[in-house]
């Protein structure tokens, strides 16, 4: 479905043109602002419960897997003398062939495989078993192996361990402890605990031995986020083959996400729908890597008038929404009524407020939302929410320290700052009412430094900064005890102004962002030109983003190779139009084009 969004933030300031805003900045004035896009669609699929016909569905009929297998191993002799996973699955088909029984090998070998790992006693001999098991399977039957496991796992969820109160609750259940709990009859583990055995699963399934060792054909992680009364833990697994498509793997249920809308990957919509407004994302043993906004929750930042990059260094946004208010620059005050739809098909009604103090030393910004919205998801109906959004953030600085030169003035500047977001939801659906009030909340820092440079006769310019984030977060996905702060990432920008012309100014800007080891390096490079035009500043910018290190993820934002085209026009009394297409160069080739405007006039006469 194509939507309409607006997002066009040009990167470099308009105090880089010489026409200056004439406004009232003085009082209150009335504020509209639209912004859209449209782009391709992201195509989303509930595969459903075991994707693929599993042994004990195809059996069922005919006693089911379980008495057949015990058939076959104390009647045929072969059984006895292949130890092998594959070995097993070719003698047992041959078996039911002869009793005129048809299934194929790889269903077989799967069960026969899951069987195996529950039955091990020590985890080499679990690898050896996946490391037999992956190669030949084919990658949907690779996840249909996960979404098995998941099942089975399901079947002896530890619901002791939810209760915060009960001693299983804190430290770390291993996949041993799982499998040696199956063995006992017992009950072990829960969603996160659960997750971590899968997305280890599905990366050792994944491994091909190549001449220098092994490649990870499959790469897994494990994605935390609210639900409806707590929070719960899925495998998201990005294909081996195409970059723009993941699987979520939710216990037995399986999603398929396929396009370059990198937020919507992380969606999830299964039996415990998301309705919060952040991810967490580990690795498959379960260590931090990352936290991203959900597309719910950049639209509620932008609707209080933030912007997406102040959520994620790389994220464009993919929303549309419109909004009028009031608002007094000078107080640096704001209220509004917004009304927009996410990209993830989130119907928002809401009322901002906003706060902004631009002192020297001490910067701060603050916004409170209000919402209602609501969503359809896959299994349980229509899902409405009634929330509050809360952000703010923290700036700490010196002056900056000015060095004057012969041919112009060199400033630096240290800076550390800290920030929050907190979503507060009562969830309820056409399938249930809420279970329980859902809290998301960020808390995030970060410290960093910038130098500008400027020419004496103002004709040339540089700038750059650097910027190391952390957020606060678990050690490990599995120990609601572990808390820690955990550096996120670590942004660099450097730029460059150069009037080529009067009143026009050649611009280039590179952004590189360093992510933790598994999501790579995403970079940005852009090229352009501000001018002055219609008693205004017009900008034009073209460029290029993507991954340059690792490999491409389609649920990371600046992963995706992308080419794109902006232009931007302010007058004189700071209203602004804006518009910029995208195109994808990776994949699935596509584009989508963003709009923004903003039109402000003074409640007195201007």
């Amino acid at each position: 479905m194509f939507k309409i969004i607006l997002a066009l933030v040009p990167i470099l300031a308009w105090s880089q043109t010489s026409v200056e805003p004439k406004k009232d900045t003085s009082g209150w004035e009335v504020k509209f602002n639209a912004e859209g896009y449209m782009g391709p669609k992201t195509d989303f699929k509930l595969l459903g419960r075991n994707m693929v016909a599993s042994a004990d569905s195809l059996l069922s009929s005919h006693g089911g897997f379980d008495k057949l297998y015990t058939k076959f191993e104390t009647t045929d002799s072969t059984a006895k003398l292949s130890y092998g996973v594959w070995q097993k699955a070719s003698a047992f088909q041959k078996h039911l062939a002869d009793c005129g029984i048809e299934i194929s090998t790889e269903a077989l070998a799967m069960k026969i495989g899951l069987n195996a790992v529950f039955a091990t006693k020590t985890d080499a001999e679990v690898n050896q078993i996946l490391d037999e098991l992956g190669p030949k399977l084919t990658d949907q039957n690779r996840i249909a192996f996960i979404s098995q496991l998941g099942g089975s796992l399901l079947s002896r969820y530890d619901y002791a361990r939810t209760n915060q109160s009960d001693d299983r609750s804190k430290g770390i259940v291993t996949p041993r402890d799982m499998i040696e709990a199956a063995q006992n009859n017992s009950k072990s583990g829960v969603c996160r605990d659960m997750a971590v055995f899968m997305a280890q699963t599905a990366t050792r399934l994944g491994l091909k031995k190549t001449e220098v060792g092994y490649k990870e054909e499959l790469k897994a992680f494990v994605v935390a986020y609210s639900t409806d009364g707590g929070g719960h833990a899925t495998v998201l697994i990005q294909d081996a083959k195409n970059p723009n498509k993941t699987n979520t793997v939710n216990y037995a249920y399986v999603t398929s996400t396929e396009g370059t809308s990198p937020l919507k990957h992380l969606l999830q919509d299964n039996t415990l729908p998301s309705v919060g407004t952040s991810y967490r994302v580990f690795d498959s043993n379960g260590k931090y890597l990352i936290e991203l906004p959900s597309n719910l929750g950049v639209l509620l930042h932008e609707m209080g008038g933030g912007k997406a990059s102040q959520l994620d260094p790389m994220l464009r946004s993919e929303n549309s929404f419109a909004s009028i208010g009031l608002a007094n620059p000078k107080e640096g005050l704001s209220v509004n009524l917004a009304k927009g739809v996410s990209a993830d098909g989130d119907s928002v009604n809401a009322i901002a407020a906003n706060m902004t103090d631009n002192s020297e030393t001490m910067p701060m910004w603050a916004t409170g939302v209000l919402y209602q919205s609501t969503r359809d998801t896959a299994l349980k109906g229509k899902m409405t929410t009634l929330g509050g959004y809360i952000a703010a953030e923290q700036v700490i600085q010196h002056k900056p320290f000015v060095l004057e030169m012969a041919d112009g003035k060199l400033d630096a500047q240290a800076f550390m700052s800290f920030g929050i977001q907190l979503n507060i939801a009562d969830v309820k659906t056409e399938i249930s009412d809420s279970k329980g009030i859902s809290m998301d909340s960020t808390v995030k820092g970060s410290v960093g430094g910038k130098v500008n440079y400027q020419s004496n006769d103002e004709k040339s310019k540089v700038h750059a900064i650097v910027v190391a984030t952390g957020a606060m977060t678990k050690k490990d996905v599995r120990d609601e005890g572990s808390t820690t702060f955990d550096l996120r990432d670590i942004t660099g920008s450097v730029g460059t102004s150069q009037e080529i012309a009067s009143g026009v100014h050649g611009i280039t800007n590179i952004t590189t962002t360093i992510r933790r080891s598994d999501l790579g390096i995403q970079s940005r490079q852009e090229a352009g030109l501000n001018f002055k035009v219609l008693d205004g500043n017009g900008q034009v910018v073209v460029g290029h983003e993507g991954q340059i290190k690792g490999r491409s993820l389609a649920f990371v934002p600046g992963s995706t190779q992308r080419v794109y085209a902006e232009a931007s026009y302010r007058d004189r009394y700071d209203n602004d139009i804006s518009g910029g297409l995208f195109c994808t160069v990776q994949g699935t080739k596509d584009c989508g084009v963003r709009i923004k405007g903003t039109y402000k006039f003074p409640v007195k006469k201007r």
